[in-house]
């Protein structure tokens, strides 16, 4: 899930990888999951934070 490689490689500093020049038109990612990824993200329960 996109959302998530992107924000461990922003809290690591690393750039985040585009394919395709950036040109792709469609989404893979269903809104539920960016939803979950966010109550995550913000939790106690991210090793990242």
């Amino acid at each position: 899930m996109s959302p998530m490689l992107f924000a461990r490689a922003i809290s690591k500093g690393e750039p985040i990888k585009v394919f395709n020049n950036g040109d792709m038109i469609r989404d893979f990612t269903y809104i539920d999951d960016i939803a979950e990824f966010m109550k995550w993200y913000k939790s106690d329960k991210n090793p990242l934070r």
